[in-house]
């Protein structure tokens, strides 16, 4: 059954000696009931940490974990009911795939014939028939996740909790097991919380992001909306790739804004409704590599040279190098017919001012 999960002003202290450093600094988070999420964010950020003061590993310093409305922060946790999937999936080597799967349920003390035909369920589920009597060492690292997924799911877990669960896959694997956790979890409908550093990965994977920096949520949003309107530089930047351009707002009229950068001015849509933006304010210009258009010298807004072409098959990327100084990145599908544009070619850039996201340079 699906629970929702609320964390209340989470924190986490560390101390070593007279050092104190807080990894996890006041979370508030509203999971709902069947949702998957992702806590994505650099190394550090305190995304391992949330996790494990979830499953009961840690004690937060303050605030509270609760599940399905009920306060489980000074529960142990092999009460809470809470499947965990490691980043080294830590199966037992000694032990076959039957036994590594049935371990929960023998701990719990179930009887023989109904952990025999909870173990054949699960494996029909993770499609691993026919390798119960394997030991670890004898699967590729594919099949280990798979394992280790299933070894949680046979206990049916209220949550579930992944920490990095595909970091030591090769990336086509990686690929296709993505797509494999996330059918698998909106087939069983288990509230899943899941921890990355990869942002390929969460936007494939997560039904909602938080952006952690330094132990603080940056933001909580859909994928898309994460990626269209960034709400700070951080995540602007950490989130797929950006070309920040920063200048002195010369003016705002309604909807748009007008951007001095050197000499050249750019028009930049403005957030109506909570635009705090002043005239002579330092901003900063958010513009996706795909949202520009490379086009001849008089025709664009930005004028620059082509400093590097790179074809990738699917896709052609440019870095050229602004008059104004800055160097931009511009990514063009592949087409049968596209115009190749040369290494030290002089070319404009044109960019719908709806694609140009303007953000505080400070928060």
């Amino acid at each position: 059954m699906s629970v929702p999960i609320c964390l209340k002003h989470l924190t986490k202290i560390f101390h070593s000696g007279e050092a104190a450093f807080k990894a996890v600094d006041d979370i508030n988070l509203q999971i709902d009931a069947g949702e998957l999420i992702t806590l994505l964010g650099p190394s550090g950020c305190g995304k391992t940490t949330i996790l494990r003061m979830i499953a009961g590993f840690e004690t937060p310093t303050e605030g509270q974990v609760l599940i399905d409305k009920q306060d489980i922060t000074a529960v142990a946790a092999n009460k809470r009911n809470i499947g965990f999937v490691f980043q080294n999936y830590a199966l037992f080597p000694h032990m076959t795939v039957f036994d590594n799967i049935a371990y929960g349920l023998k701990i719990r003390k179930l009887p023989t014939s109904e952990i025999a035909k909870r173990v054949a369920e699960v494996l029909e589920m993770v499609s691993l028939n026919g390798i119960e009597d394997r030991f670890p060492n004898q699967l590729s690292g594919g099949e280990q996740q798979r394992v280790a997924l299933a070894r949680v799911l046979v206990i049916n877990p209220q949550v579930l909790l992944m920490d990095e669960p595909l970091s030591n896959l090769d990336a086509k694997l990686r690929i296709y097991m993505r797509s494999e956790i996330r059918t698998l979890q909106k087939r069983l409908g288990i509230t899943c919380i899941y921890v990355t550093h990869d942002q390929k990965e969460a936007l494939a994977i997560a039904d909602r992001i938080a952006v952690l920096n330094e132990g603080k949520v940056e933001q909580i949003a859909t994928p898309f909306e994460l990626y269209t309107n960034p709400a700070s530089l951080f995540v602007a930047d950490f989130i797929g790739q950006a070309n920040i351009l920063k200048g002195k707002l010369t003016s705002i009229d309604g909807k748009f804004a007008k951007v001095l950068i050197g000499e050249i001015t750019v028009i930049a849509q403005v957030d109506e409704k909570n635009s705090k933006f002043r005239v002579g304010d330092e901003v900063a210009l958010v513009i996706r590599p795909e949202s520009i258009e490379i086009c001849h010298l008089d025709d664009g807004t930005l004028k620059g040279q082509v400093a590097s072409s790179v074809f990738l098959g699917d896709e052609i990327e440019y870095v050229v190098k602004l008059m104004i100084g800055d160097a931009v990145r511009v990514i063009e599908p592949y087409r049968r017919d596209a115009h190749l544009w040369r290494e030290g070619e002089n070319v404009g850039l044109h960019v719908n001012p709806l694609d140009v996201k303007l953000l505080p340079i400070k928060r």
